[in-house]
């Protein structure tokens, strides 16, 4: 497990985007904002990234005018949280695992 003192705390902002952006166009409106920044999911016009609760505001100011019409809304400091209220978030099950071939 890792300890949020030394990895630091986080936070989730969700926004409500067009229909015409995707995760890699978000990604790119927000790169140069700090490493800490990163787009987690961007399905369904709603997106959500991941941030320091410092760069919470910068990240909502970066979107809201690189994207018209998009809003911030709402912010959590978990995932599930906002899986649970949002569920077009919900997280895509992967597909089990193969058995390998080399019979080990």
């Amino acid at each position: 497990m890792t300890v949020k003192s030394k990895r630091g705390r986080r936070r989730y902002i969700v926004f409500e985007v067009g229909p015409e952006v995707d995760g890699e166009i978000l990604s790119r409106a927000v790169f140069g904002l700090g490493p800490q920044i990163k787009v987690i999911s961007c399905i369904e016009g709603m997106a959500v990234i991941r941030c320091t609760p410092i760069d919470m505001e910068r990240v909502a100011v970066t979107v809201v005018s690189s994207f018209p019409g998009s809003k911030s809304v709402r912010t959590s400091g978990t995932l599930r949280s906002l899986r649970d209220r949002y569920s077009s978030l919900e997280k895509e099950r992967r597909p089990p695992k193969c058995p390998s071939k080399g019979g080990h």
